[in-house]
């Protein structure tokens, strides 16, 4: 079961060791004499059943050998997944504004990559002479199931709420894409949901996202943004104008305009003098978007970006431009998150 990992490496964030089904204190480590007798529910792998998936794993740390087990356990998951991930999320619109699954057919494991596993078992654990450890735990199937079930669920029924009594075009349009962040993240589970439960029916949540987006896309369709970028190297207009097409947001020079987007970027530079000169460059982008008629913004997030380079101020701005992109790429210009 470990040799998966290789194949599928997954990355859990801290929030995988919150309330954790059993505590690892009620688990007793042991100290073995020799760093290479491994035990042999270590060394035996156990095949998921019913019930539960297995993961074994190895760490400096309690909690890293834990993160490795849980990797380890549903990776499991990939080769059924797999296999039907791409039919589970193949949504896209053709000639609409954005295209939420250009990348459906990238690995499985960005989705797996997401999944908060609070509800595991910790079932065996050692701790060996050489100072590392070792734990297998289990997760049960249904309990994780009902979990992403919920989820998904609370996904949609949190996107009606926020929408009641809202008659702004653009408070709607802010609202659905920062709905359908979380909710196409969710639905990226429905191929793990289908591989815990072959009885589970996807075909519902399906169309429902199918006509999210397609009411999204509706609300966007004649919208104009006008596009004022406060940027005194002109460095950063490129890459948030790109971002906000990408976004859906149909940009225009002139004054026949619904809404306007405004971006602050203020820059900051420290320069540090250890063995040579470090230039470490700062900088945070306000982005605000509101009616062309209004001060007030009915969208603001504020974030912030550094870089360093050892060549030059010049160097700096080249990286900060390139982390950028990235997070824009990542995130999108209306969902990235305040820092």
């Amino acid at each position: 079961m470990n040799k998966l990992i290789f194949l599928f490496p997954l990355f859990f964030s801290i929030a995988l060791f919150t309330g954790c089904g059993s505590s690892s204190d009620d688990v007793k480590p042991t100290v073995i004499t020799h760093s290479n007798a491994l035990p042999s529910w270590y060394t035996e792998v156990e095949e998921n059943d019913k019930r539960y998936l297995y993961g074994i794993g190895m760490g400096d740390t309690r909690k890293e050998a834990i993160n490795n087990a849980l990797n380890d356990a549903v990776s499991t998951l990939n080769v059924s997944v797999s296999s039907n991930y791409r039919q589970q999320t193949n949504s896209s619109t053709h000639n609409g504004i954005e295209d939420y699954d250009k990348k459906s057919q990238e690995s499985v494991e960005i989705v797996t990559d997401k999944l908060t596993l609070n509800n595991y078992e910790l079932i065996k654990q050692q701790h060996l002479k050489n100072g590392s450890d070792i734990v297998k735990i289990q997760i049960n199937k249904y309990e994780l199931f009902t979990s992403l079930q919920t989820e998904l669920d609370n996904s949609y029924k949190l996107l009606d709420i926020n929408l009641q009594n809202k008659s702004n075009e653009l408070e709607k349009i802010l609202i659905y894409r920062k709905a359908m962040g979380k909710i196409k993240l969710s639905m990226k589970t429905l191929g793990i949901m289908h591989s815990l439960n072959p009885a589970f029916d996807a075909e519902p949540y399906k169309r429902q996202y199918k006509e999210v987006i397609a009411t999204h896309n509706k609300l966007v369709e004649n919208k104009l943004f006008s596009l004022k970028i406060n940027d005194p190297y002109g460095a950063y207009t490129s890459p948030i104008r790109k971002g906000l097409m990408q976004d859906g947001v149909k940009i225009t020079h002139g004054d026949d305009y619904d809404y306007i987007v405004r971006v602050n970027v203020e820059e900051q530079e420290k320069i540090v003098v250890k063995r040579h000169v470090i230039t470490y460059l700062s900088t945070t982008f306000s982005v605000g978007i509101g009616d062309k008629n209004s001060s007030n913004d009915i969208y603001y997030t504020s974030f912030k970006l550094r870089s360093e380079s050892d060549e030059s101020l010049e160097r700096a701005r080249e990286i900060l431009i390139e982390n950028l992109v990235q997070k824009i790429e990542r995130h999108s210009v209306f969902n990235i998150p305040s820092e």
